[in-house]
């Protein structure tokens, strides 16, 4: 039996056939755990509304164009594949997805010296673009569960090189058809925008 490790990342910023078988075999699939949300905060400062959007602006997370926005999710999938070799081929033993996902949002610093209107305000806000952000992680999630789907209806394979070039490109498949998900996400929200991700 061999094993093999698969790894493909998506960043997403806010505001990523089976053959014939004479015998019927289903390998092991795995629900993809979590292994956990990292929530990493970049500070921003002011007592005013312009001063808080001028520290976003200016120091929120950049996304691979090169454009800041106000929060950015970065999800990986990771897959194990066991295999074994038999007269028939190649057969899948077992596939495991794992997920980690880490999310970048703002942290106001000067909060106590603001008026209450304006926290009240950026608390709102702050709540909106988490409500967007959680989108994205929901993404990578569905992503997983999609990937571990397509990889139990490849069962066996001519060859373990056939085998293992068929399951990763399915792993490619799955990140680039879930990236084009958050892409239009984003488009459809305005980037949280038509959630309340606005200040």
């Amino acid at each position: 039996m061999a094993a093999r490790d698969g790894l493909a990342a998506w960043v997403r910023r806010a505001g990523k056939g089976a053959l014939l078988l004479a015998v019927l075999y289903v390998p092991t699939v795995h629900a993809a755990p979590d292994a956990g949300l990292a929530v990493e905060y970049y500070d921003v400062q002011g007592t005013t509304l312009a001063q808080l959007r001028a520290s976003l602006s200016a120091l929120g997370p950049v996304d691979d164009d090169g454009e800041r926005h106000h929060g950015q999710v970065n999800w990986n999938l990771q897959w194990r594949y066991n295999y074994s070799t038999d007269r028939g081929g190649c057969r899948l033993t077992g596939f495991t997805v794992q997920r980690s996902t880490t999310m970048q949002l703002p942290r106001w610093v000067d909060v106590d010296r603001a008026a209450p209107a304006l926290r009240s305000e950026w608390e709102r806000y702050s709540q909106a673009l988490r409500l967007h952000e959680d989108g994205h992680v929901e993404t990578g999630a569905l992503a997983a569960v999609e990937l571990e789907r397509r990889a139990a209806a490849v069962k066996r394979s001519p060859t373990c090189a056939a085998l293992t070039a068929s399951l990763d490109e399915i792993g490619k498949a799955v990140i680039q058809e879930f990236k084009a998900r958050d892409i239009e996400y984003d488009a459809t929200t305005g980037h949280g925008a038509t959630q309340g991700a606005q200040l």
